[in-house]
């Protein structure tokens, strides 16, 4: 926040630039050394905040998102290559590393690709501004652009644009005002 107003996207980017640097050669790092080694692990996206350029730990930390995928999600054993969780309350699987990184890690396999319609928006969302921090045979690249492709910027703008509408319609000074004289805040 600046004052009580947020700051601009673009802001927050240019604060964070020389961090996220690092934490993306951490990311690159990460890959090189405990999943290249692992056969059935043939790409990994990097999303989230630190693909986007606006990380920001805050107080409860954060995490570098990694979006794995394997030849077949349903016999890969995240457990047997990378340990038990080093969190109990994520639904993702979240590895610590010396420095006190965390990397949050889903993974896929190539259902993903062949159901990403269904997909929930957020999910949608997290694809779109992904990138590719790995691609073992480099046939990945080409069903990843397609599908973001499919998803589409303008689905995209088109559902941000109707939930600011809305944003703005909740905290307009109207129902502002009426929610004072509801003691609703």
């Amino acid at each position: 926040f600046r004052g009580n107003k947020l700051k601009h996207f673009e802001e927050v980017k240019k604060e964070q630039e020389r961090n996220i640097k690092e934490l993306r050669a951490k990311a690159i790092y990460f890959i090189e050394n405990r999943l290249k080694p692992i056969e059935q692990i043939y790409a990994c996206l990097l999303s989230g905040s630190v693909a986007r350029g606006d990380y920001f730990p805050g107080e409860k930390g954060g995490a570098i998102d990694l979006s794995v995928f394997v030849n077949n999600k349903k016999t890969f054993d995240i457990e047997k290559y990378f340990g038990k969780s080093d969190s109990e309350i994520n639904i993702f699987h979240m590895l610590k590393d010396d420095d006190g990184i965390y990397y949050q890690i889903q993974i896929f396999d190539d259902e993903y690709f062949n159901n990403y319609k269904k997909m929930p928006e957020a999910g949608k969302f997290s694809l779109y501004e992904s990138e590719i921090i790995y691609d073992s045979n480099e046939q990945f690249k080409a069903k990843f652009e397609n599908i973001r492709e499919n998803i589409g910027k303008d689905e995209i703008i088109e559902k941000l644009i109707d939930r600011t509408e809305y944003v703005k319609y909740l905290i307009n000074d109207y129902k502002v005002d009426r929610w004072k004289r509801r003691n609703a805040i």
